[in-house]
């Protein structure tokens, strides 16, 4: 099987917080939890990326408030399938599996066997469990209720984000139909056992 080396080396990258030095706020990423679109509208807000560890983060920054959106996680994995399977054209993967007959049952057997060989579908409590281990995330919020907590978060911290289309969500034809069978939404949730336990 083909494990996608630079995906690999990007888990470490896809570990970003970005930064607002006014409001003294940062947001974490998390993969296929509109992140695209947070990162481009917060950025216009004063938000700047950083390349810092959890460790320097705490003791540079230990009054800042943190914040982050997570994402119901049967959605978040069809949202990863799709974009691999109908964005990423050139990626490895195809040289070895065929792209046309390639199903989420196929990607849930490379996630069950290999999960890191796509860092978009690692589990939400991976990227945020670092965090917390520090302390406690100000304000998670979920993005199927994105609208609602968009009210909390320009409360917390002035923050203004709205709704997100679905061309700012990247959300592709394929992404609306019921693609998983039962047995398939059970292995899912099986894979993001820890995720759905805390979202």
């Amino acid at each position: 099987m083909c494990v996608e080396c630079d995906w690999v080396e990007s888990v470490q990258k896809l570990k970003k917080v970005y930064i607002n030095y006014d409001t003294k706020s940062t947001y974490i990423l998390l993969p296929k939890c509109a992140s695209s679109y947070i990162s481009h509208n917060i950025h216009r807000q004063g938000y700047r990326i950083q390349d810092i560890s959890i460790e320097q983060y705490y003791s540079k920054f230990p009054d800042y408030t943190t914040w982050t959106f997570t994402r119901d996680p049967i959605q978040r994995f069809i949202a990863a399938f799709c974009e691999l399977k109908h964005e990423r054209m050139h990626s490895c993967l195809w040289e070895t599996v065929d792209r046309e007959k390639f199903t989420p049952s196929i990607y849930l057997d490379l996630l069950e066997s290999r999960g890191e060989f796509d860092p978009h579908a690692i589990s939400q409590t991976y990227f945020i469990e670092p965090f917390e281990a520090n302390r406690k995330i100000d304000y998670i919020g979920n993005l199927e209720n994105m609208g609602e907590c968009s009210k909390d978060l320009e409360n917390l911290n002035g923050v203004v984000l709205g709704k997100a289309s679905d061309k700012q969500r990247r959300v592709t034809p394929e992404c609306r139909k019921p693609i998983l069978t039962n047995s398939e939404k059970e292995r899912v949730q099986t894979l993001y056992a820890r995720d759905l336990k805390r979202f």
